[in-house]
């Protein structure tokens, strides 16, 4: 009879167990399936990187830009920016040889310059002497004109006595008509050498056997148009050393955003999950 008891007691007891912990559960105010009436702003990690949390403990409240956690990349992605500053390195080096090229030819300009301006002075002068000369010529023919024209005059007027034979006259006709052609001839002399002369005085030389410009001229526009070359390649890398430079800046901001970031509330809220 005893043990009857015992098990009823026993029994009743489970049975109390059980309501109680049924009830306990429908009139909990907090479970695993609770439902929040709240408006709920997840925050996510901006870059890849480790992340240290300034807030740890949940239900802790927090305020608008509070800071919340730190991220930082140990490994940023920095390619770009490598790559940039390696042109900037190259092109920098080119600019510099460009200009130790340019420094080195200003001096063989300048000796080329030199030359020609003592190869145009040279030659100046030694057209004014042969047009000095051939002024001299043309007097001394002149005076031979003068002479034989004088000759054959006389020679034509002791013709019509007969003092003097054909053959005489004959000859100092020739001797006059050769005077006229050298007189001619001097004259286009004197008129070439002043074409060629007042060419030589703008820099421009004449002449049959040579090109029209020396050697030492034609060196100095060589010299000067690889000069402008150099400075026109060393103007234009330094334009792209200064797009380059603000790409190095603009790519530096980028990888310290990359490198590194915050993580702040945004608003007045309580930490839920994390």
């Amino acid at each position: 009879m005893s043990r009857k008891v015992i098990r009823l007691v026993i029994g009743v007891v489970v049975i109390l167990a059980g309501l109680f912990v049924i009830v306990g559960e429908q009139m909990a105010g907090v479970s695993s399936s609770a439902v929040i009436n709240a408006q709920v702003l997840i925050l996510r990690a901006p870059i890849d990187g480790e992340i240290s949390l300034q807030v740890r403990t949940l239900g802790t409240r927090v305020t608008p830009g509070q800071p919340l956690a730190t991220l930082s990349d140990p490994r940023p992605d920095d390619v770009r920016l490598v790559d940039l500053q390696r042109d900037v390195r190259r092109i920098t080096i080119d600019v510099e040889r460009l200009q130790a090229l340019a420094k080195q030819l200003g001096p063989l300009r300048d000796s080329f310059a030199r030359q020609a301006e003592d190869y145009a002075k040279g030659r100046v002068s030694q057209l004014e002497t042969r047009l000095s000369e051939a002024n001299a010529t043309l007097d001394a023919v002149q005076a031979r004109l003068r002479d034989s024209e004088a000759s054959f005059r006389r020679a034509a007027e002791l013709s019509r006595t007969g003092t003097v034979s054909g053959a005489e006259q004959s000859r100092t006709r020739a001797a006059f008509e050769v005077s006229s052609q050298d007189v001619e001839a001097a004259r286009q002399r004197i008129a070439y050498l002043k074409i060629e002369l007042e060419a030589a005085r703008n820099g421009t030389f004449l002449g049959d056997s040579y090109n029209d410009t020396p050697y030492s001229q034609q060196r100095l526009r060589e010299t000067d148009q690889r000069l402008a070359e150099i400075e026109t390649e060393i103007r234009e890398r330094k334009e792209r050393l200064v797009a380059l430079g603000e790409q190095v800046s603009e790519e530096r901001v980028r990888a310290a955003r990359f490198r590194e970031a915050r993580i702040v509330s945004p608003t007045t809220g309580i930490l839920w999950e994390l």
